[in-house]
């Protein structure tokens, strides 16, 4: 036993000696773009341009621009999150399994290339706590957009989930956020270049508008809402 210990200790060892190689050769950065799914498994779908996001209140999902389209998922929430596709539209939902088990997951479990996003709509889900129904938001989860260079993006972000948009070009912007169900938060980061936003808030739901020259912005805004402009976006925001 001592002998079989020793010879998997030794494996161990050159295993890790050899991982070590590999990432000192390869640069930490090139190493980690390597090894970037290697705990995800790939879904076949192909070809869409709108997202609909059912579960987006138990959900970290990174969606970024790609030459094609391509849905990778965490090997280990395959039993508990769904991904279909009806034509164009790619779906992402619970399972049943995963709705009974109130899943919630912390860290990035979805990431989904495409060469063009039109629509892009995040919805929550229903869920017993301590007895009673509730869609509430557990963790701050959201789904991220980053990289996208194209003429407009439409967002539905209803209510008790989050979008953030970074580091993407976009002309046009429409984005409708909260709902019956509550309320929404969109945040645009400052490294996004966006000449137009349409901008519709209902409840008391949230918009973040940092540090950009927007160009034009038009806005239905419910009372309660909260809307934060910083930099040179804020006088657009009276029509300045």
């Amino acid at each position: 036993a001592l002998l079989v210990f020793l010879g998997s200790l030794v494996a161990y060892n050159f295993g890790l000696k050899a991982e070590y190689l590999s990432v000192n050769k390869r640069g930490l950065t090139q190493y980690n773009k390597d090894n970037r799914f290697n705990n995800y498994d790939r879904i076949p779908v192909s070809n869409f341009d709108d997202i609909d996001i059912k579960a987006g209140n138990a959900l970290n999902i990174n969606i970024e621009y790609g030459e094609k389209s391509t849905v990778w998922l965490r090997k280990w929430t395959k039993e508990r999150i769904q991904i279909s596709q009806n034509g164009n539209k790619l779906i992402v939902d619970l399972t049943e399994k995963g709705k009974l088990e109130n899943f919630i997951s912390h860290d990035y479990t979805i990431i989904i290339f495409s060469p063009k996003i039109k629509k892009l709509s995040t919805s929550s889900f229903t869920y017993i706590e301590k007895g009673k129904e509730t869609n509430q938001n557990r963790g701050g989860f959201g789904t991220m957009v980053s990289g996208f260079m194209q003429d407009s993006i439409a967002l539905n972000v209803q209510g008790m989930t989050k979008i953030k948009l970074n580091k993407n070009e976009l002309k046009y912007v429409s984005a409708v956020v909260g709902n019956e169900k509550g309320d929404g938060t969109l945040t645009i980061s400052p490294e996004n270049e966006v000449e137009t936003l349409k901008l519709k808030a209902n409840g008391r739901s949230t918009i973040e508008i940092l540090n950009k020259d927007v160009q034009h912005v038009e806005h239905d805004i419910s009372e309660g809402a909260i809307i934060s402009f910083r930099g040179k976006a804020l006088p657009k925001l009276y029509g300045k």
